[in-house]
């Protein structure tokens, strides 16, 4: 009996079980202490891996922004210092300048980028480079590049520049460079021997043989001349409101063989009616100081005005201008001294200035909403600014125009009509033998009819060199 007692306290004895359960609490938390590290461990691992392989990108990225700094910089010093002494070719100028080849490392941010400049990879304009760049930190890398095009001026001066179409039909020409924003099939046409003897610009979202028509006997090596650009908006700048607080002054009719000359003291002054018929004559002294005219109707049916003095004439007319047989204002005067402004119409129909008949123009003319006609020999020189819809050259008109800004017009020529300077429409076409020839505008010019503040002011520019690039892109491992 004792026995028994004795072997039933020792199976019901649990001294030590605290000890092995703190010992498999212990082993417990051990495991799960160390699995967490694991995870942190790895985790963190990972975190710095992406990061250095995000840094790398940026490194590498910023060792394309480096060398194309580098390269704008070379080749605009070196083709302004060519414009200065004009020896030898500026493309050879710039490639002489631009330097090419693989560049030392470089530190950046605690890693290192590599750069390579390959090109140029052309012969002639544009210069085509490409730039490579690797980035590298802590083991990482990665491989970025980039291409970089250089137009130089002399072949990429936009003669013709619409939001819309180009056509050229029947031996019309075009001597400059085209552009359109227009992504619409047969946005430019040639047919019948029609040319452009330059470069041919599209959106960059044009589809080159949608938007260009030209015949199949074309050459390949004439389609080397599109190139994608963008442009910004042809937008019509804002007509200047007119003077006002004038001296008045009584109506001006001449007739019969007469000429008068007149000075005009004050700076402003406001005149209802200027005539002239019978091959009459008018000279308007300015002085040595700049004046305003405003009338109401320049009603120049036979005659002719003449401008003297140093200082500019502004003539706003309110109405109408009126130009018959052989009339002319600033005839072979200074196209800088005279500027001519007409108001829009009160009405829906909108107002036109026609010269024809060996009628002349000599100085800038901006018209709110006019539609302009000019035909049978008549001649416009200086800048033409005009809001209006419709514009057309025919019949031997010769223009040298410089700038003719007609942003919301469809501007046609034919007969033979030329205008020397640059054409910027919504639609432009030309046919029987008409032509347009690119001259270079200077801004000074501008500067007393246009603010420059229009982003038409881009096509202006003649001296600088155009510098596109593509989007940096990623090389593949």
């Amino acid at each position: 009996m004792r026995h028994k007692f004795l072997s039933t306290k020792r199976l019901n004895n649990e001294n030590g079980m605290a000890l092995v359960l703190v010992l498999l609490l212990i082993m417990i938390f051990s495991v799960l202490t160390l699995g967490v590290i694991g995870v942190t461990s790895s985790n963190l691992t990972l975190t710095t891996g992406e990061r250095d392989h995000q840094s790398s990108y940026y490194i590498a990225e910023a060792g394309i922004n480096v060398r194309m700094q580098e390269i704008q910089t070379e080749s605009l010093e070196a083709y302004n210092q060519h414009l200065e002494n004009p020896i030898g070719d500026s493309r050879d100028a710039i490639v002489s300048a631009i330097s090419t080849g693989l560049n030392e490392k470089k530190d950046f941010n605690n890693g290192i980028f590599l750069t390579e400049v390959l090109g140029p990879l052309n012969d002639e304009y544009p210069l085509k480079y490409t730039i490579k760049s690797e980035g590298i930190i802590n083991n990482r890398s990665r491989k970025l590049t980039k291409d970089i095009t250089i137009n130089s001026p002399e072949n990429n001066d936009l003669a013709v520049v619409t939001d819309e179409s180009i056509s050229l039909r029947g031996g019309a020409s075009i001597n400059g460079s085209v552009a359109t924003k227009s992504l619409n099939e047969n946005a430019i046409t040639l047919t019948g021997g029609s040319s452009i003897t330059q470069n041919i610009s599209l959106h960059p979202d044009a589809d080159n043989e949608k938007v260009i028509n030209v015949p199949d006997h074309y050459p390949e090596e004439w389609w080397l001349k599109v190139q994608k650009k963008s442009y910004p908006s042809l937008t019509f700048p804002i007509f200047p409101t007119y003077p006002e607080n004038s001296e008045n002054h009584d109506n001006i009719e001449l007739s019969g063989n007469d000429k008068f000359k007149w000075d005009l003291n004050s700076s402003v002054t406001s005149i209802s009616t200027i005539s002239l018929k019978s091959n009459t004559e008018l000279t308007i002294d300015v002085g040595n100081s700049d004046k305003k005219l405003v009338v109401s109707h320049l009603n120049i049916i036979n005659g002719h005005i003449l401008i003297e003095g140093t200082g500019s004439l502004k003539i706003y007319v309110i109405d109408e201008i009126t130009m018959g047989s052989g009339s002319s204002i600033n005839n072979d005067g200074d196209i800088d001294q005279l500027q001519l402004f007409l108001k829009a119409s009160d009405s829906t129909t909108a107002k036109t200035l026609k010269l024809s008949g060996n009628q002349k123009i000599f100085g800038s003319f901006f018209g709110e909403d006019t539609n302009i006609d000019l035909t049978a020999g008549s001649g416009f020189q200086g800048h033409i600014l005009t809001g209006g819809t419709s514009v057309n050259i025919s019949g031997g008109s010769d223009n040298t125009t410089k700038l003719f800004h007609a942003p919301n017009a469809h501007f046609s020529m034919s007969g033979g009509g030329s205008v020397t300077g640059r054409i910027i429409s919504k639609s432009f076409e030309a046919t029987g033998g008409s032509h347009v020839i690119m001259d270079k505008i200077e801004e000074d010019s501008l500067s007393t009819i246009y603010d420059g503040s229009n982003p038409g002011d881009y096509f202006f520019n003649q001296n600088n060199l155009i510098i596109s690039t593509t989007p940096t892109k990623e090389q593949a491992e």
